[in-house]
């Protein structure tokens, strides 16, 4: 079809101008909101929105595909110098980054083009960093992730009104710790280690029947070199 004009119109909603020029667009938008409370202090917020129906349930409708993340941040909490407190809460509805065309893939080479979580899942987040000196830099990670049926890969219903159900039943559970340490040993020159700890339960086998298998615990370190040029 002919490109339209009506879509740069930055202060027209894209709705009313799919409405207008009689299109059937797939829509998707999000919006970013973040408020400083103090120097040390900020939260932020964001939500993605996908075909969304105002007439139809948000919570139940398959249409509403949406997405939202709020978290966070504190600089040196609790009167501790040289340190950042991240907390985040992420929620991704079912059939979010999916397509009713199994062949459409929300991906590029594996990686999502959105967030890293799939469709029907939740996460708990939280992060520690210390700059023990201006070379020498620690992070701890603390992470919950709940993840139920479907993913990016697997299409949403394509006519009909199918009722979506988060987290509903058997769901996979991931618990990871990870701790890292950065050493700058010379001018844009670093080196790095860490240590991951992850605890699965429900582990997801097969996303295409939504087998679940048992219980594992993956330990892992890495070690690496970066430098900037």
């Amino acid at each position: 079809r002919d490109f339209s004009l009506a879509y740069i119109n930055p202060l027209q909603p894209f709705a009313i101008s799919e409405v207008y020029g009689g299109d059937s667009d797939n829509n998707l938008g999000a919006v970013d909101i973040t408020v400083r409370f103090s120097s040390q202090s900020k939260s932020y917020f964001e939500i993605l929105a996908d075909d969304l129906d105002f007439m139809q349930n948000w919570f139940k409708d398959y249409v509403n595909k949406w997405a939202v993340l709020i978290g966070q941040q504190w600089a040196n909490p609790l009167g501790t110098k040289q340190t950042l407190l991240t907390l985040e809460a992420v929620r991704v509805e079912p059939y979010v980054y999916t397509h009713r065309d199994t062949a459409n893939h929300y991906e590029y080479y594996g990686q999502s083009i959105g967030y890293d979580l799939e469709p029907n899942s939740l996460r708990y987040y939280a992060s520690l960093d210390w700059f023990q000196r201006y070379n020498l830099w620690h992070q701890f990670v603390l992470s919950r992730t709940l993840h139920g049926d479907g993913d990016r890969l697997f299409g949403n219903p394509a006519d009909t009104r199918k009722e979506k159900e988060f987290l509903k039943g058997v769901y996979e559970t991931r618990t990871k710790f990870i701790y890292t340490v950065e050493y700058e040993f010379f001018e844009n020159m670093w080196v790095s280690a860490g240590i991951t700890y992850e605890s699965i339960t429900n582990e997801k086998v097969d996303n295409m029947f939504n087998d679940y298998g048992g219980d594992r615990d993956i330990t892992g370190f890495t070690l690496g070199f970066s430098l900037n040029y």
